[in-house]
């Protein structure tokens, strides 16, 4: 965003990262909890990508994000999908450790980022499926992007009723009602 012209700050709570960050010289890294930032100026976009599933209360930094947010600001989260594998095997996903401390805390399947996103006292919301995570190295990156066509093509063609792992979900969400989504 930095390089498009946008003024940016960051939130990273590990050192090493928050380090790395700060080098790329793109503006201020905080290395607090969104809780422990206390007054800051408002922004009109604040993203959480792969960070929601992992804290201990989503609702709390759902309601501090909020506080930061402009009037017309909005919230972008993506997380992973992993409840068809969830509830595909639950033996295959303790082995896989996704839903055990310090990995995965929260699964947000179905509708439930929204009903946290309303108890967090956001306006309207929208999920939508995207695709999988690219990854830098070019064999990787042609490996995932060809596999994660398949569930994010699954999902569009049934109407989301056919939800398998591999894909990710991107939730957009207004501090109002006035958003493009909404109409």
């Amino acid at each position: 965003m930095h390089e498009r012209g946008w003024e940016v700050e960051g939130i990273e709570l590990s050192r090493p990262a928050a380090e790395i960050a700060k080098a790329g010289n793109c503006g201020p890294i905080h290395s607090h909890a969104v809780e422990e930032l206390g007054e800051m100026a408002l922004f009109d976009v604040v993203t959480m990508f792969y960070v929601i599933e992992h804290v201990a209360d989503p609702l709390a930094i759902l309601k501090a994000i909020k506080k930061l947010l402009t009037p017309n600001g909005i919230i972008v989260l993506r997380y992973p999908n992993t409840s068809p594998l969830l509830s595909f095997s639950a033996t295959l996903a303790r082995k896989l450790t996704l839903m055990q401390a310090p990995s995965h805390l929260y699964d947000f399947a179905g509708n439930s980022m929204q009903r946290v996103l309303r108890r967090a006292g956001y306006g309207s919301s929208l999920t939508t499926i995207d695709a999988n995570t690219r990854c830098c190295r070019p064999l990787k990156r042609f490996i995932s992007c060809q596999f994660g066509r398949l569930p994010v093509g699954l999902a569009r063609l049934s109407g989301n009723k056919i939800l398998l792992p591999g894909y990710s979900r991107v939730t957009y969400a207004a501090v109002g009602d006035n958003h493009l989504w909404s109409s």
